[in-house]
């Protein structure tokens, strides 16, 4: 009786099964894609999947990719040949190239300065304060689920203008906008989902927009509107764009570089014993190990040759930011977690006219909560011995929950 060998899995086919939500191959490279980010740099700096789509995995593929006028962000069709979805969820600031690209940054960058931003410094440690205290009084909690949401949450939706008791809508909508940016096609069942909500995305949005234009408040959302220079769909995809990267991306950081003090436990002591490290310690959170895992797809928009491979317009490719940040080349000791790193040329925001609006505000509010939990008089640890589940993502990086205890 003979047995058949069992195929052997490629480079190739751990690619391809990690640009494929739902894959069940892809757990490994879910829980800890390092490694294959390795192997795909040591075989082609961009890497070509058998999809079609290019993968940049180099520090200097990464940088070439992102500045490269020649790689654009949008591939879609005029707007009145779009479904109401994807006018909401995809007609934002982060999809568009110049001249409205240009046009929609000048609108909203403004809100978005360091010196904007420190005008929230004190409401943010005031929620990071107000969120730990109960915590202290609990053995065990999700580091998640019970602080690291609802920082970014409550932070966002206040400076936006959106009232407490809507914060889950928000959310809802948010981890929608995250679904429909993964790499696959967009399902028909997808698709009429995400019309239903963005349906009521707009209703919220329309009624909101039409009393601020009777009554402005001190928020975005009225600051959106001065002088009508932006559309109420792009005041709409704007204001969702922010709460992607001020609630889902801030809320892994914050989860990510708990988990890292967690384990490298010298690490968390050096900083214990030092909080006037925790601004270079952030840098290096985003660095090892950032919740962005790849830029958002570039369109090729026309023909060329980079990196060796003849491009055709039309042509699909991703920067994997987590790959060139442990690129050896230009991190010596890539792969080592050192919270005194400096400097520090991490790509975990991207780069050129695309790099994150809200950098400067995740960055104020990581810092402000390891200022306060670094202070505290006992660490943390992880409950439990299982591993962590991530998330199926291949834009996010992150686990889905994080149960901690105090020591």
């Amino acid at each position: 009786m003979t047995t058949s060998a069992t195929p052997e899995i490629t480079l190739q086919d751990e690619v391809d099964a990690f640009l494929t939500p739902g894959d069940p191959r892809r757990a490994e490279a879910r829980a800890d894609p390092y490694p294959l980010y390795r192997r795909m740099r040591e075989t082609d700096e961009f890497f070509r999947a058998g999809n079609g789509i290019h993968l940049a995995v180099s520090y200097a593929s990464v940088n070439a990719m992102l500045r490269d006028h020649r790689w654009g962000r949008d591939p879609f069709a005029p707007d009145d040949e779009l479904q109401l979805s994807q006018r909401i969820f995809m007609r934002n600031v982060v999809f568009r190239d110049a001249p409205d690209h240009t046009r929609l940054r000048r609108q909203v960058s403004s809100s978005f300065t360091p010196r904007m931003i420190l005008r929230w410094r004190e409401q943010v440690a005031a929620i990071v304060v107000e969120r730990f205290q109960p915590l202290r009084e609990v053995a065990e909690f999700d580091f998640l689920h019970d602080f690291a949401v609802h920082l970014p949450v409550e932070a966002i939706t206040t400076m936006i203008g959106v009232p407490a008791d809507r914060r889950q809508d928000f959310i809802e909508w948010a981890e929608m906008m995250i679904r429909i940016m993964e790499p696959p096609a967009h399902t028909e069942d997808m698709l009429a989902e995400a019309d239903q909500l963005a349906g009521a995305i707009v209703e919220f949005f329309g009624a909101a927009i039409e009393e601020r234009r009777r009554e402005p408040q001190d928020d975005l959302l009225s600051t959106f509107l001065e002088g009508d220079r932006l559309s109420s769909d792009e005041v709409i995809s704007m204001c969702l764009i922010l709460m992607v990267g001020g609630f889902e991306t801030t809320a892994n950081m914050l989860n990510n570089g708990m988990r890292l003090l967690i384990e490298h436990d010298d690490q968390y002591d050096m900083l214990r014993a030092d909080p006037e490290l925790v601004p270079v310690a952030v840098e290096e959170f985003l660095r090892y190990d950032a919740p962005p895992r790849a830029s958002l797809m570039r369109v090729a928009r026309e023909s060329f040759d980079f990196y060796g491979h003849e491009i055709h317009e039309g042509d699909r490719a991703f920067a994997l930011l987590g790959a060139a940040d442990r690129d050896p080349r230009t991190f010596a000791e890539a792969d080592t977690f050192d919270i005194r790193r400096d400097p520090n040329p991490h790509v975990a925001f991207g780069l050129g006219t695309h790099f994150c609006m809200g950098a400067h505000l995740a960055r104020l509010e990581v810092r402000e909560a390891f200022n306060h939990i670094v202070r505290l008089p006992t660490k943390l640890e992880r409950a439990g011995t299982g591993p962590l589940d991530w998330k199926d993502s291949f834009n996010i990086r992150g686990a889905n929950s994080m149960p901690v205890r105090w020591t």
